[in-house]
This record gives structure tokens, C-alpha cells and sequence, in this order.
């Protein structure tokens, strides 16, 4: 079993989930999304983007003086 990011298809791509599938029970993700395998030494979660190949965190909102 591998851990897998589920991203929008659009850019900028974001992560919309994260699962664990063994890549090859049928499954099918959701429309306007892929599945990117998450090598074991990534840390990656829901909101991060996906760019050129990698996961960057998602910028840190500014505070409304």
C-alpha cells in the first residue's frame, strides 16, 4: 500500500485529499483530479499545492489589521 496526494487537475494544482490505495483495486478519483504518489519522505497534506513536481506548504495568510 502506497500513500497517495489527490490534486485538482487546474492550476495552481492543490491537494484536495490524501489516501492510502494499493494502486491496483479499481478506483477512480474524483472529476478534475489525479492521484500523485507521496514518496515516504514527503510531508504533505490537504491545501498544500503541487508545483513542478513537488509539494509546497500553502502561504500563510497575512492578518486583517
Amino acid at each position: 500500500m502506497s500513500h497517495y496526494a489527490i490534486v485538482t487537475t487546474t492550476t495552481p494544482q492543490v491537494v484536495q485529499n490524501v489516501c492510502v490505495w494499493d494502486n491496483a483495486t479499481p478506483w477512480t478519483p474524483p472529476d478534475g483530479c489525479e492521484t500523485v504518489l507521496i514518496s515516504d519522505d514527503t510531508m504533505v497534506a490537504i491545501g498544500y499545492l503541487y508545483i513542478d513536481g513537488a509539494f509546497v506548504p500553502p502561504p500563510v495568510p497575512v492578518e486583517a489589521l
